[in-house]
């Protein structure tokens, strides 16, 4: 029940994060051109050339991991993301406490 609480505080948290992103964005492009086009000077399009032959690395083996560490992983990325959102809940309570004196 606690877990559930928890999760539904940070998907809430989530979502007003997301849409207050969301909005700036919105109101970023409002204000950039429709279609801005950077040309080179020595071009005739408005990307400059690609060599034909770019140089590559070789290719990685497969190196796969086990399943006991990516669980072990999941499980500390969960607890990582949950001291993350409380830190950030302590850090806002101590913001508004310092603008409201």
């Amino acid at each position: 029940e606690q877990q559930t609480t928890i999760n539904q505080e940070i998907s809430n948290d989530f979502q007003k994060t997301k849409a207050a992103i969301a909005a700036d964005r919105l109101h970023l492009l409002a204000r950039v051109p429709v279609r801005v086009r950077v040309e080179a000077a020595d071009s005739t399009g408005p990307v400059p050339a690609i060599p034909d032959v770019a140089t590559r690395t070789d290719a990685a083996t497969a190196d796969p991991v086990p399943a006991a560490v990516c669980e072990k992983l999941a499980e500390d990325a969960a607890l990582t993301t949950l001291m993350v959102v409380e830190f950030q809940r302590w850090y806002r309570e101590q913001r508004d406490a310092v603008s409201s004196r």
